[in-house]
């Protein structure tokens, strides 16, 4: 960049940089009312109605059901499955991502995959399915 080049570009964000100065600060307060939910865990809301699992060329498979109890659309759901030994030591871990949306009082099927054909879970004796985060955007 030659200095002719570099002043242009500096005279330019300058320029720039004042308009950005003109802005009033009412102008960006106006748009605080928007609710953002991005902070609020709606996990106490969404409710595990059941699950099963079984075992498919290596694989865990847990196969369930949830409930959308919050009073909104929850958009994004991860599903946890802890597995334990006989003794109660966790052993294994494995989630899912449900970012569908879940509309209030629908139920929505989940299957989680633990595992793969050339590297097993553990053995277990335990499982342990929970919410490990529910968000609504």
């Amino acid at each position: 960049m030659t200095v002719d080049s570099f002043e242009a570009f500096k005279n330019e964000f300058d320029a720039d940089e004042e308009l950005y100065d003109e802005v009033e600060l009412g102008d960006v307060e106006s748009h605080s009312n928007f609710e953002y939910d991005f902070n609020k865990s709606y996990v106490k809301d969404i409710e595990i109605l059941d699950y099963n699992s079984v075992i498919q060329n290596n694989q865990l498979l847990i196969r369930g059901q949830i409930k959308n109890n919050a009073e909104k659309e929850i958009s994004s759901i991860e599903i946890e499955a802890e597995l334990f030994d006989e003794a109660g030591n966790f052993v294994f871990e494995c989630a899912e991502y449900l970012s569908e949306s879940i509309a209030t009082n629908t139920v929505e099927n989940f299957l989680i995959k633990c595992g793969c054909s050339e590297n097993s879970v553990p053995e277990y004796s335990k499982i342990e399915v929970s919410i490990a985060r529910a968000s609504a955007y």
